[in-house]
């Protein structure tokens, strides 16, 4: 009898450690790294390689920003595109921002009522705001974390930026004629991100479509959104949307 009753809970033990051990893999979510430092590198006199510190182009600082929810559970396709972009595009830094994160940088970096302004908001408007601050006061990429590049990123943006002048030239996305958020090019202090912050903490929200004509960026929107593509002007096909 005690032998049947040892048997019967090294039994239930093992279940339980089975069900744990599967609910576990079930409900971890995937990490996404914050920080990627660059790797790119030149060589110095002393023919050691240097990693660049402070590269840029056309005034655009060669640092790629994403975001996602923080509740929302990352896929190995997202995990997959990351390392794929990150390998491919060794001359740039990445950050991967949660909201957490988001609040924090907005908190100290700009007024206490942009904070507050931000705790009140919709989780749509959460990131397109962060978007907006760190572009004004960074400058940098701002590309959704679900785009992949067909291409090197060095490659799409470089030709594109030769025709735009240093320090005022900005590239956006564009989705059936409306500016999308996707994918955006941008040195830091353009004063059209400043005033979408603005109207934030005036409580008088106004969008990218309502600023590019005033801010005379008609011909900077030099990509479209087709379906899962974006295609550059001359339909070229540069990134693909993992889902």
């Amino acid at each position: 009898m005690e032998q049947d009753f040892i048997q019967c809970m090294l039994f239930v033990t093992f279940v339980i450690i089975i069900i744990y051990t599967v609910s576990k893999l079930l409900l971890t979510k995937n990490k996404i790294p914050f920080h990627i430092e660059r790797a790119f590198t030149v060589v110095g006199e002393d023919n050691k390689d240097i990693p660049v510190k402070n590269l840029s182009f056309n005034g655009i600082p060669a640092i790629v920003y994403g975001s996602y929810d923080s509740n929302s559970k990352i896929t190995n396709k997202l995990i997959s595109n990351i390392n794929n972009t990150v390998s491919n595009n060794e001359e740039f830094e990445y950050y991967y921002i949660n909201q957490d994160d988001a609040r924090l940088y907005i908190s100290e970096n700009f007024e206490p009522k942009l904070l507050t302004v931000y705790d009140s908001l919709s989780l749509i408007d959460k990131n397109n705001l962060w978007k907006y601050c760190i572009l004004y006061k960074n400058g940098g990429i701002y590309m959704d974390i679900n785009l992949g590049l067909k291409d090197k990123l060095i490659n799409l943006i470089s030709p594109m930026l030769k025709s735009l002048p240093e320090n005022n030239n900005v590239i956006f996305t564009k989705n059936n004629n409306s500016i999308a958020h996707k994918l955006i090019i941008a040195p830091p202090g353009l004063p059209i991100f400043k005033e979408l912050i603005d109207s934030f903490i005036n409580n008088n929200i106004v969008t990218l479509n309502n600023l590019i004509k005033k801010y005379n960026y008609e011909d900077n929107i030099k990509f479209y959104i087709d379906d899962n593509y974006i295609k550059s002007v001359d339909t070229n096909e540069i990134c693909f949307q993992i889902n």
